[in-house]
């Protein structure tokens, strides 16, 4: 979820960014921009807006996705033998990885 976090910053402030790149472009509102250098300011904001849009759904999906694993019931089959298989996925500061842990 902290990694998602981090998404979800990350697309606020290259949304901040697009914002302020279009404002500081000083094109018309639809986009008929009054030189070619006002047009490439405003091209710059809408690749700081596609990234805002690429960060907040990454973000989005992968808190999303801590919040299912902390939230959903724990599935742990147990078969005939008595014997148990887990597994859960460990995301860190200086990676990520899989944990599998057995029961016998």
């Amino acid at each position: 979820m902290v990694v998602g976090g981090v998404g979800l910053g990350l697309g606020g402030v290259f949304g901040m960014e697009a914002a302020r790149k279009k404002s500081d472009a000083g094109c018309a509102a639809n986009n008929v921009c009054p030189n070619p250098t006002s047009a490439g300011v405003l091209e710059d904001a809408k690749s700081a807006g596609t990234r805002s849009t690429i960060a907040f759904v990454a973000g989005g999906v992968l808190v999303a996705g801590g919040v299912a694993i902390l939230v959903w019931p724990s599935m742990q089959p147990t078969n005939a033998a008595g014997w148990r298989l887990r597994a859960a996925p460990v995301v860190g500061r200086d990676g990520a990885a899989a944990i599998v842990a057995g029961e016998f």
